[in-house]
């Protein structure tokens, strides 16, 4: 059975906060609704994969992936949002690249913990699989690194928490983007992009989707798919004729992604490709331009807030209570009851995980973290 995704944040995914807004920087509340909707889309595609039969993952799972397409477009959009107009005053990559650590690692060690407790029960009851892979995989994990460890039992790079490859690869182009920014501008991000995209139709011909990245062997390969969606959001944000909180019809863009991820048409290469190339980075463009609308504008920043917690812990706990339910030998039924229930309790755990944990850890680092001024933490 196939597992795949993320958001993360981070992308990771979801890695775009409140923050931009004490700074003088206009917040995007629509990319925080899209955010939270394309999260909690990837919860349910791992809930419908490992807790329904086959009919319902032919309807929901077809394109849930390219929620980390998507995620990717809009972390490069936040990115330049954000931190352009910070770097070209002075912020360095080293400020940056702290920013980035306190934003992201603490759910990491999260989402890691709770994968550990995964894999070594794992371990505990599988017969042959011995307890030094796994250990090399939580460390591996940590430290966000693909590992081959396990890959005769759990054939990914991450097979901790698999919905870290994607977090690994919104490291790795943050960083680029601080380092690498000032340089990719006009001619040389649009040449850049034509480059990035010929990589995303190399990757999507001939082959059913671009479900690919968190097997074993392919996190090379991936750096073809998610690299063109980062570029396009920055490239998109950087687009004189945009102008946050502009359209009152900014909104529309939400529920048109969920459509794009979730549809009974069959995946493909074509499919996907213009998704990724065109489809996904108009809508992210045109939810960033939402005008802000309450009650509606709460509703998209709790679903923002919780969209990364939600992301980096859930897998672990799909597999857990997956697993569970084959050990007490559920019927269908009671099976899916369990799946709604690993629902109540993914977005539960998200959202206690960020009061108690996430948000005063991050407030504590943002104190204690070495930034060269004040101002950039």
């Amino acid at each position: 059975m196939t597992t795949t995704l993320p958001l993360a944040l981070a992308a990771t995914p979801p890695a775009a906060t409140r923050e931009p807004r004490a700074r003088g920087v206009a917040y995007l509340t629509g990319l925080d609704g899209m955010r939270g909707l394309a999260a909690y889309i990837v919860l349910n595609y791992h809930v419908v994969t490992f807790f329904t039969p086959n009919w319902a993952q032919a309807w929901f799972a077809p394109h849930a992936y390219l929620a980390v397409d998507c995620f990717f477009v809009m972390s490069g959009f936040v990115m330049a949002h954000a931190f352009d107009d910070k770097l070209k005053a002075g912020m360095t990559v080293r400020d940056f690249a702290l920013h980035r650590f306190l934003r992201l690692y603490p759910l990491i060690l999260a989402g890691v913990a709770l994968g550990a407790v995964s894999l070594i029960g794992y371990c505990l009851v599988t017969p042959g699989v011995p307890l030094a892979a796994a250990i090399e995989a939580v460390v591996s994990g940590a430290l966000l690194l693909p590992t081959d460890a396990m890959a005769k039992f759990k054939p990914y790079d991450f097979p901790v928490n698999i919905a870290f490859w994607s977090l690994s690869y919104e490291v790795i182009l943050c960083v680029g983007y601080a380092a690498f920014a000032r340089f990719l501008t006009g001619k040389r991000m649009i040449a850049t992009l034509v480059v990035a995209a010929g990589g995303v139709i190399w990757l999507a011909a001939g082959k059913p989707g671009l479900d690919i990245g968190f097997r074993v062997g392919e996190f090379g390969p991936a750096l073809a798919r998610v690299i063109y969606p980062f570029l396009v959001g920055i490239f998109l944000r950087r687009l004189p004729a945009f102008t946050p909180q502009r359209t009152a019809y900014g909104y529309i863009a939400i529920p048109l992604i969920g459509l794009v991820l979730v549809n009974p048409f069959p995946a493909s290469g074509l499919y996907d490709a213009v998704a990724v190339i065109a489809v996904i980075p108009l809508l992210v463009w045109l939810a960033a331009t939402a005008r802000e609308a309450a009650p509606f504008d709460r509703f998209a920043a709790l679903a923002g807030t919780l969209s990364y917690p939600l992301y980096a812990l859930h897998f672990p706990i799909v597999v857990i209570l997956a697993n569970l339910g084959k050990k007490l030998a559920f019927d269908e039924t009671q099976t899916l009851c369990l799946a709604f229930a690993c629902i109540v309790v993914s977005l539960g755990a998200a959202a206690l995980t960020y009061v108690v944990y996430d948000k005063p850890v991050r407030a504590w680092l943002r104190k204690h973290l070495p930034f060269s001024q004040p101002k950039w933490a």
